[in-house]
């Protein structure tokens, strides 16, 4: 029986995985085969797959490129001879998918604890043996995490989000601001109806590097003082960022039975917010800073068919004997949000 093992030459690794950062890359390794006799094979291959999986083990492939380490008797059956044999390998890892979605950007190696679904990338070597002989094969598992940055500059001056619209303002020659703006009501105590306007605005939105903290800004204005006293406080403030992981395929997160044609959503809160009252007398408006600071393990946001993974950021007030007319206001603002892996080009993290 052959031995058959497999390397890459890729710098990086996690968990002793290997990374990919960048669609386009050229995955090159070799393949060795110890033969302690002579040997006869129909082949030897190396085959790149990607595939989303479920509970169940289930897998949808998007991506499946196959290439023969001996193109010149590639389906001949040819005979090696005993000893080491190392087979050397190049593979391009495309930028779409070429199975399904071809259309679609790959989607970034996906797995997380709590999460049922996975997003996976192996490659595989592959020895073809004639007649009825079972196939030769080792298998490696690479990580597809491509590095992605904000943009360095705000080409325009609107952003709009369909459900979401920015005014995006220069604060600065390094700062800018994407501010949204709304009115609402609101019942005090069950005793009177109460009208505020309230704009939130996020610094230099709607993308950041995962590791770095987020600074934002809510004003409300009321001419009724005890109301605006009431809500106008850090302890009625909720900032949340939140992840939520989409499933659009048969069975969704589980694999089981059939498609209902709505997607499957899992939402969960990875951050809050803290902030403070601007000092100073302000009536009839009160000014509230603060900041969230993003973790430097998240995972960059991405769309995909099949599995999705997306943030938003969720303001929302809540006081004693504060409640909302409207109940679609309970969440006050909900702005999305991008997740990119490293720094703008234009900057550099210090220390």
């Amino acid at each position: 029986m052959p031995v058959l093992t497999m390397r890459v030459a890729l710098a990086s690794t996690t968990d002793g995985l290997p990374i990919v950062r960048a669609a386009g890359a050229t995955i090159s390794g070799d393949v060795t085969m110890v033969l302690q006799k002579d040997q006869k094979f129909k082949d030897i291959t190396i085959r790149l797959r990607g595939a989303v999986l479920n509970p169940q083990t289930n897998k949808s492939f998007f991506l499946d490129l196959e290439h023969s380490l001996e193109p010149q008797w590639s389906g001949l059956v040819s005979v090696y001879k005993a000893g080491r044999h190392i087979l050397p390998f190049k593979i391009l890892l495309p930028a779409n998918c070429n199975v399904a979605y071809n259309d679609s950007p790959l989607p970034p190696t996906f797995s997380s604890r709590g999460q049922p679904m996975s997003i996976r990338y192996d490659l595989t070597a592959r020895i073809k043996k004639p007649g009825l002989w079972t196939d030769e094969q080792v298998n490696l598992q690479l990580l597809y995490m491509p590095r992605t940055r904000p943009v360095d500059s705000v080409p325009f001056t609107v952003l709009d989000f369909g459900f979401c619209r920015f005014q995006l303002q220069r604060a600065s020659e390094l700062l800018t601001w994407a501010e949204s703006s709304k009115q609402f009501s609101a019942s005090i105590d069950n005793q009177r109806t109460v009208i505020f306007d309230a704009s939130f605005a996020l610094a230099n939105a709607p993308v950041y590097t995962r590791g770095v903290f987020v600074s934002y800004m809510l004003s409300l204005e009321s001419w009724d003082a005890p109301a605006l006293e009431r809500i106008g406080i850090p302890q009625a403030l909720s900032i949340s960022v939140v992840r939520q992981v989409i499933v659009d395929m048969p069975g969704g997160f589980s694999g089981l039975g059939t498609s209902t044609g709505k997607p499957e959503r899992i939402t969960d809160v990875i951050a809050a917010g803290r902030h403070w009252l601007e000092p100073g007398d302000q009536f009839p408006k009160r000014v509230l800073r603060g900041e969230v600071s993003l973790r430097k393990e998240l995972r960059p946001h991405f769309t995909f068919p099949l599995l999705s993974m997306i943030y938003c950021l969720i303001v929302q007030l809540r006081a004693p004997g504060f409640v909302h007319t409207n109940k679609a206001d309970e969440s006050l603002f909900v702005i999305p949000l991008g997740i990119a892996t490293d720094l703008p080009e234009k900057v550099r993290q210090t220390a």
